[in-house]
């Protein structure tokens, strides 16, 4: 039996794989690839939900190649220093590139409530708080 996180830009959950589907589908369960995955949701009292996986599969082409475009900037909490920072620099500029930042306490994305039009002053600003590393533009 493994258990496996699995994460999309929203969140991550736990999925339980028992040995026969895990041998079907090992090959499969490596970092940065896309999968189809069916199973039973288990939800018990005091416990974050998980997955018990039937089977996992390729996910359809259709979904492998999209990605989804925006400016990703890494940060340590959502209560960091830096999160208001960001905020403080990004709210109220406008433009069509939407903003995500991505937490490392919880590992999860959120889609932030406003767009960019990154310009080179905005970009320096946001590289000089977070480090190089923490901001992209996909």
């Amino acid at each position: 039996m493994a258990f496996v996180t699995v994460e999309d830009m929203t969140g991550g959950i736990e999925t339980i794989v028992f040995p026969k589907t895990y041998e079907l589908s090992k090959t499969l369960l490596l970092a940065g690839n896309v999968v189809l995955i069916k199973g039973r949701l288990s939800l018990k009292e005091d416990e974050d939900a998980k997955i018990v996986v039937d089977t996992i599969e390729n996910a359809p082409e259709n979904v492998q190649k999209k990605k989804k475009t925006g400016m990703f900037l890494r940060l340590q909490s959502q209560s960091s220093p830096q999160a208001f920072k960001c905020n403080e620099l990004l709210q109220g500029r406008g433009g069509k590139l939407p903003v995500y930042f991505y937490f490392n306490d919880t590992k999860q994305y959120r889609a932030m409530n406003y767009s960019v039009d990154p310009d080179e002053l905005l970009l320096s600003q946001l590289r000089s708080l977070l480090g190089n590393e923490n901001v992209v533009i996909q």
